[in-house]
């Protein structure tokens, strides 16, 4: 399975505006750089799983389990805003997804005129990314950051959808007030651990 490159996207274009700017008519540039060395996109399957009918096909039962490599996948990265451009389209890396998913169906009710199914089902998975780009930094890429606190980042070895909070609120760890938050020496705000704040800050590449 794959994921072609279009013309748009591997050919650099210019867009012009009609309006006047004083004496001059403009022309932009495309926002984007494309890598010229960009591959399309593709991803391998494999699966293993079983059927199993029984009581005249009243209970039927399926089972799946797969890997999903998803290779040189297609993605923006920041480039410095002095080149002129927001980012470059590049490939970015890959994705490991594994999970299994299954079914059951039962027929509780079954005459020579009418059928009743009840159907249910049911998948996990988790992607892992495996291979990133050298074009991102050596301990990966926050693309998400939210008010400063709470990041999202691409990494070796991540789960698509982890989030870091750089600075959680503190609790007590031991003894009646176990798992409570605590407060400043007044008493009016909760407090933050630095620690672990900078530990996050090194880690995220702030």
């Amino acid at each position: 399975m794959g994921n072609g490159l279009i013309r748009r996207r591997s050919v650099d274009t210019y867009t012009y505006d009609a309006s006047d700017w004083g004496a001059a008519k403009t022309v932009s540039i495309n926002a984007v750089l494309v890598d010229p060395n960009i591959k399309a996109m593709y991803s391998v399957t494999k699966e293993a799983g079983f059927d199993l009918w029984m009581l005249n096909s009243r209970i039927r039962f399926d089972f799946t389990y797969f890997i999903k490599d998803q290779k040189d996948q297609i993605d923006n990265i920041p480039t410095v805003q002095g080149t002129g451009y927001t980012g470059m389209l590049t490939n970015i890396g890959d994705v490991e997804s594994k999970g299994y998913e299954w079914g059951l169906t039962v027929s509780p009710v079954r005459t020579k005129d009418w059928n009743w199914d009840v159907s249910a089902s049911f998948t996990h998975y988790r992607a892992t990314i495996t291979r990133l780009s050298d074009k991102f930094t050596t301990n990966g890429y926050v693309f998400a950051n939210y008010d400063g606190k709470t990041k999202v980042k691409i990494a070796v070895g991540e789960e698509i959808g982890n989030i870091y909070e750089a600075n959680p609120i503190l609790k007590v760890k031991t003894g009646k007030y176990a798992g409570m938050y605590l407060l400043d020496s007044e008493g009016g705000e909760f407090q933050i651990s630095g620690d672990v704040l900078n530990q996050m800050e090194e880690l995220l590449l702030l």
